[in-house]
Parts: structure tokens; C-alpha cells; sequence
């Protein structure tokens, strides 16, 4: 109906925060994860952290290397800043939902069904890139609009030495350049209209090791043309 909230699909949704922030904006989300352990983790603080910083992690107690100072392997990390149900509360009973298994496969046929696609640190885990584009071209209502933020260090241009090299996924990848994927996105009924790239963007680190894991990403956002080109 008119009165309906917006909504919003979010794939490789991770730990939740990104969907949950959305919920609290007043949208209607769906969050999409691959990834059965980061669901469980997930839906256990969205279920039981019910206090501010109610839970204490130490994410960096098995890196035995890197540290400056004994105490940084050992540092605290208490969850959750902000209460799942506190951010949840700005939304009605369906604002939230969770699909479980691969973008492709959970999100075949379903034209038109939203009204935005948020993508965060999602785009290079794509075998292949530009059908994950033309999947979400197709996923958004004409005038929807598709946020992305993320580098394009694409994950299966290369085998590590603990992954199959015989994985098909590694033969189907597909790497381009940003350039070369905003061309795409604009053959692909979107026009572009905001575009940025932004330096030294930190992923999983520990502000403290000798070793920091940081990306230049790009965040751009295009809406989808009201007739395809």
C-alpha cells in the first residue's frame, strides 16, 4: 500500500548491523547471508542481548603475531553498543527478515520486489560481478535505488593456498575495473548519481598490530531508469 514501508534488501547481510540500522530508519528489510555462522551469531544478539555492551568478546586472542604490547592480544570488546531489540523496535512485525543461503539462488525470480539494494563489502565476493549487477537491476522496482560501498579486490580471481583451485567458481570469475563496471551499471538501466572513492577503509582490524588490512573503496549510488536501456 502507499503507507508502506520502503523495501530494502541487504546481501551479504554478515552480522546484521547494517539491516538492523535500516529497520530502526523506518524500513522494511530483508537481510541475505550465505554464511550459517554469522546467521547464528546474529540472530543469538538479536534474541539475547538485551542490555547495553551486555556480552565481552577478545577478538584478537588467537592472533599470536603482530602485537606491540602483550596486553593488545588480549584486549576487550564489549556487545552490544546499541541493543538489537532497541533498533528493532522502530519497526512493525515484518520489518525484519533473514534468508539464509547464496544471493543468486534466493533472490532468483523475484522481478520488481524492492525498493533498494544495499550493498557493504559485498560486490567482490561475486564469482561474477556483473550478474550479480544485472540480478539486482532486476530485483528493483523502477526509480529503486542500489547504495554500495566496498572495494573490488574480486575473492575468487585467485586460490589461497587453504581453497580448492579446482572450484568452478574460480574459473567463472569475472574482475573489473570500477570504470568498467559503472559502464555496466549505466547498460544496465541505472543512472549513477552520486560516486566517490574513499582511502585507507579498515576491514576486521586490530587498531593495534603492527599489520592493518585496509581497502580504497568505492561508494556509489544509482537509481534504476524508469524504462531499461
Amino acid at each position: 500500500g502507499a503507507d508502506a514501508a520502503p523495501r530494502v534488501l541487504v546481501p551479504g547481510a554478515g552480522l546484521m548491523r547494517l539491516p538492523l540500522e535500516l529497520v530502526s530508519c523506518g524500513y522494511a528489510v530483508e537481510a541475505n547471508e550465505l554464511c550459517l555462522e554469522m546467521v547464528m551469531v546474529a540472530t543469538f544478539l538479536t534474541q539475547h542481548a538485551d542490555s547495553l555492551q551486555e556480552w565481552t568478546l577478545y577478538p584478537f586472542v588467537e592472533e599470536r603475531s603482530g602485537h606491540l604490547r602483550t596486553a593488545d592480544q588480549f584486549a576487550e570488546c564489549s556487545v552490544c553498543d546499541t541493543p538489537a531489540a532497541q533498533l528493532l523496535a522502530a519497526g512493525g512485525d515484518d520489518a525484519y527478515a533473514i534468508s539464509l543461503g547464496d544471493f543468486m539462488d534466493v533472490t532468483a525470480e523475484r522481478p520488481d520486489e524492492f525498493d533498494a539494494v544495499a550493498t557493504c563489502f559485498f560486490l567482490d565476493v561475486a564469482p561474477n560481478v556483473l550478474a550479480y549487477a544485472a540480478r539486482i537491476a532486476a530485483l528493483l522496482r523502477p526509480g529503486g535505488v542500489w547504495v554500495n560501498f566496498g572495494p573490488l579486490h574480486f575473492h575468487w580471481a585467485d586460490a589461497d593456498a587453504d581453497e580448492d583451485p579446482d572450484d568452478p567458481r574460480f574459473a567463472a570469475s569475472c574482475e573489473v575495473s570500477w570504470e568498467a563496471l559503472r559502464f555496466a551499471v549505466e547498460r544496465l538501466g541505472f543512472d549513477v548519481v552520486e560516486e566517490s572513492t574513499h582511502d585507507a577503509t579498515p576491514y576486521t582490524a586490530n587498531p593495534s598490530a603492527s599489520m592493518q588490512t585496509v581497502y580504497r573503496c568505492v561508494r556509489f549510488v544509482a537509481k534504476r531508469r524508469a524504462a531499461q536501456a
